[in-house]
Parts: C-alpha cells; structure tokens; sequence
C-alpha cells in the first residue's frame, strides 16, 4: 500500500538568473583571454573597471552588454577620464 506525504517547498529558496549587464575579460602576460568575469549589479561592474583602470589599463577589456543609457555613459565617463578626457556625448546621446 503506498502512503501520501505531503512536503512543504517553502523553505526552499529558487535561483532567479539575473541579467548579465557586462563583463570584463583579463588578458595573461601571452596577450590571450585567461579569465572572463561577468557582472550582474551596475556598482560592481562600475568599481571593477575603475580598479582595472587604475592598475592594470591594458590587461583587461570590457563589454558593456546592458541598454541602461545610464550605465553606458557612465563607463565611457570613466574610460575617457582615464585619459583625461571629457565624455563628449551627453545621456541622450546613449538613449
């Protein structure tokens, strides 16, 4: 005789993807790709390129995947800066 059991899932949390909105791939001393980090939250994202660019300017390229106007000139904002540049393009320029 088989017995019905009834299980409670509510204490089971459920993975939510969270949309990928860039990545930064990090180049090895033999000029190839030797780690790809992908971001998920804008600061992290942001904090990360800022250290590369501080430390490590041409050991790291970056892909900004989101269509947040936003993020994408703020990116440019730092990639111009570290060069002492002014971003030329204002937000609506990204819309």
């Amino acid at each position: 005789m088989y017995e019905l059991a009834l299980i409670d899932y509510s204490h089971l949390k459920f993975l939510v993807m969270e949309k990928v909105i860039g990545k930064i791939s990090f180049y090895g001393f033999d000029g190839t790709v030797e780690e790809v980090v992908e971001y998920t939250a804008k600061e992290s994202y942001l904090n990360a390129i800022k250290k590369e660019l501080d430390c490590n300017p041409s050991g790291f390229q970056h892909q900004t995947l989101t269509n947040d106007a936003e993020i994408r000139k703020t990116v440019d904002d730092l990639i111009y800066g570290a060069y002492g540049e002014d971003n030329p393009h204002t937000l609506d320029w990204y819309l």
